[in-house]
Parts: C-alpha cells; structure tokens; sequence
C-alpha cells in the first residue's frame, strides 16, 4: 500500500565523520520522502561537503546555521521547514534497517485511525546491550529495569526515543521546546502528547541501531546542567499543583542523594539557581501546558513507576510506603 510522504530531519552538530553512514543508510529507503540535515552552530563546512556527495540525489536538503540551536532547536527548525505533515526526527549516529520507515508509517496508518494523533518510536538497540523491554522510566526522570520483562507489542513508553520517533506536525506543530537545548525534551514530547489524551507508541518492526557517537560527551557540564533543569521544568509544567505538592519530598530526597554523591555538583546548583531565578519564564511555561490538558495526572502517573532503583532495596521501600500514604498510584 502506498504510504504518505514524509521528512525526515537530522539534527547535526559538526558531526560530519558519524553522519555519512546514517546518510547512507537512509538512501536505501524507498518510498516518498525528503532529508533535511540541520547543521548547527557549525564550525567549519565538513557536513555541507558531506551533503555535496549526495547532491545527485534530490531528497537530500542541507540547512547550515552558525547559531548553536542544541537538539531541540535543531529539529524543531527541521520541522519548521519540513515539507510534508508526517515528520520523522532521528539522531546524525542512527542507523536504520531497510524496513524502519514502511514499518512506520504502516503502523500510523493503524493507530491515527478515528482522529487520534499518536506519537511513534522505533524499536532502537545500542551497542554493548539489548533494548531492555523490562525498563520503565521513573517519576524521578531516570530509566530503572523493573525486572519483569514486557512483550515489544504491548510495551507503552512514556516518550519516544529521541533517537528516531514519529509524528504529526499539523497537530504538535514543533515536537520541542527550544528552551530545553538538549537533554529531557523528549520527556517533554511525550508527556505533552499524554497529557494532550494522545498516545506514545513503540513500533517493534521498526528498527534502528544507535551507533552512539556522542556528540555531548564534549560538554559533561552541560550535560549534566540541562538534565537536571529540564528535569525539574518537565515537573513545574506538567504536574498539577496539588500533585507537585505531594511530590515534592520525594523529588527532594532524590536531589539531596544526588548531591551527596558529589557528581556534577556545581552543574546541579546552577540548574536550580535558573529556575529560581527565572519564576515568570516557568509559570508562562507551565500555563501553556496546563491548557491542553485533556488527561488527568492519575492517568498518567500509571505510564510511570515509583522503583528508584533495580531490585528491592530499603530506597524503594521507603518510596513505596511514601506514595502510598499520600495516596498516589504509579505503575509496576
């Protein structure tokens, strides 16, 4: 069956050496499409001169910017001129099987049916481990195994992989939030669509390997600075006020162990001096949000799970009794 055409946009920072194999691979897809590489904050013209080899090919499109968008910017300017509704996003170190995109958009077809808007992820594995199916992401921004492992068809994650995922840009407009830079957007993708009464899908048959070539490994600080801001936008825009009321111990406690830990400390502390002194920012933030909520936090708090750590240790015990005293359900 003929399937709707899409864009698909690659966000690249000066990653020219780790793009050729994904652009390769891409070329050997068939079906309608377009690529568009948005190289930001570039420092030299490597990726253009990449793009230059593919010239013959008119599906290929290069958007070279000087300004450093981050990941969230970059694919939100990818989308912006992307020219078809579907918009497919994937990282410059992805590397997809020849079935990645008709498995897609195949099961688009199935799951937009009634006017829903789903949002799709591939099933993506990365080197030195499997895809781990038994893992559920925690309220405390972290992807913990649960130990009980979920067959691929009925695995519900609560945000698409940011590595290749799928949407409808005439419904979500941008997937991102430009603000967040990097890090936790595609937490925030996924928790807009739920609460929205939308759905995150993973989509088994459509395959990518994640070559990780780790572009941010170049900037730990940051790294760890937009992690854990985001971290804590994600929570002051989504949770309802009486939820981030009753969150707020355990979200406090998890702060104070990190801290302790003594990882990226000056990074943490700079994270939460923005917040503090950015309140207008964050409440116009949070009241965007809270207006397209269509889905109530008990919902969604079932796409989550209160274990803090693997295994059973006094952590998730003391969490668990927590939750339950304040009368909060999170999934398995």
């Amino acid at each position: 069956m003929p399937f709707e055409p899409v864009s698909i946009v690659i966000p690249s920072w000066n990653g020219a050496a780790i793009l050729r194999p994904t652009l390769r691979k891409l070329g050997e897809l068939e079906g309608e499409f377009e690529v568009l590489v948005v190289d930001h904050g570039r420092l030299n013209r490597d990726t253009e001169a990449l793009l230059a080899e593919f010239s013959s090919d008119s599906r290929f499109r290069y958007h070279g910017l000087d300004e450093q968008l981050g990941f969230a910017g970059a694919v939100n300017h990818g989308t912006e001129k992307a020219a078809h509704r579907l918009v497919a996003a994937i990282c410059n170190d992805v590397l997809v099987e020849r079935d990645w995109l008709p498995e897609l958009l195949r099961a688009y077809a199935q799951r937009s049916a009634g006017g829903k808007h789903p949002v799709l992820t591939s099933l993506v594995t990365r080197p030195g481990f499997e895809t781990a199916l038994s893992s559920r992401y925690n309220i405390w921004g972290r992807i913990v195994d649960t130990g009980t492992a979920i067959p691929a068809d009925s695995y519900v994650p609560f945000f698409p992989d940011g590595s290749a995922f799928l949407f409808d840009k005439s419904f979500y407009g941008v997937p991102f939030d430009s603000d967040y830079f990097l890090y936790q957007e595609d937490v925030s993708f996924g928790w807009r669509a739920w609460l929205m009464g939308e759905s995150v899908c993973l989509v088994p048959a459509s395959r990518a390997l994640n070559a990780d070539g780790g572009t941010t490994r170049r900037t730990p600080h940051l790294t760890a600075y937009f992690t854990e801001r985001n971290r804590w936008l994600n929570y002051f825009c989504f949770l309802s006020f009486w939820n981030l009321l009753r969150l707020l111990p355990a979200l406090g406690l998890d702060n104070d162990i990190k801290f302790l830990a003594g990882t990226n400390r000056w990074a943490k502390l700079k994270a939460w001096c923005w917040l503090c002194m950015h309140p207008l920012v964050v409440l116009r933030k949070r009241a965007r949000i809270q207006a397209l909520r269509k889905r109530g936090d008990g919902e969604i708090f079932l796409l989550l799970t209160s274990r803090y750590v693997a295994g059973n240790g006094v952590l998730n015990k003391i969490f668990r009794f927590y939750f339950a005293i304040v009368g909060i359900k999170f999934g398995p």
